[in-house]
């Protein structure tokens, strides 16, 4: 079996005084219309069809490491150094701002409802569009990635220090789970009561298995 690639369309990031500027993250709305790429301190927002740029958004005054896109594909976040979580209208307009203390390292939306979580070096927020204020929990150790689990139950937080945290809806810690290296990267696997987890450069990655008693057990990988 040999699967053929095939390229719709590409753009080629411009230079911003002479250096080019790396893209930090990208993602695709859930309905396939749009794509968001987070590029210096700009977010671009383009037609997922034809590759059309309908915006350069400008809500950031350093670099932005992360967006993500809501599960009805109205609206995107996008998070940076400088702090700042921006919540946009999929048609660019900006709709609100708030701070962390720290730079930005995730924003994830849940894939079930407008529950928008915001990870930090120190902390993570939760906000709703009906909450005034965003519910913020300490965490004892910078934050390198977050995923939702596919109904969006659960929120897996990966640290510097090798530790998951496991969060429900209410920021509650309900499992935690202690690595031997920073936890780069993570991502629930559908259908399962598992997750893969990454170590890091040259460090392999596990697949992780969520028990009823609260234990993580290590699996296969």
């Amino acid at each position: 079996f040999q699967m053929k690639v095939k390229s719709l369309w590409n753009d080629q990031i411009p230079e911003k005084d002479g250096v080019k500027s790396p893209i930090n993250d990208i993602c695709i709305s859930p309905d396939g219309t749009r794509v968001v790429v987070a590029v210096g301190n700009r977010v671009l927002l383009y037609r997922a069809e034809n590759g059309d740029l309908i915006e350069s958004l400008r809500g950031h005054k350093e670099t932005v490491h992360s967006v993500s896109f809501s599960n009805d594909s109205t609206r995107f976040a996008s998070g940076g150094a400088d702090n700042i979580v921006v919540i946009w209208k999929v048609t660019g307009q900006g709709l609100l701002k708030y701070n962390h203390t720290a730079p930005i390292q995730r924003v994830k939306y849940n894939p079930s409802m407008l529950l928008l979580a915001s990870c930090s070096e120190v902390d993570f927020g939760l906000w709703t569009p009906d909450q005034k204020q965003v519910t913020k929990e300490k965490v004892p150790s910078r934050i390198l990635s977050a995923s939702w689990s596919p109904d969006g139950s659960l929120l897996a937080i990966g640290m510097l220090n090798g530790m998951i945290s496991l969060r429900n809806q209410q920021a509650q810690e309900v499992q935690r789970i202690e690595r031997k290296a920073p936890i780069w990267c993570l991502q629930f696997i559908p259908d399962t009561s598992g997750y893969g987890a990454s170590g890091g450069p040259l460090k392999p990655t596990s697949l992780l298995s969520l028990q009823q008693q609260g234990q993580g057990t290590p699996g296969q990988g």
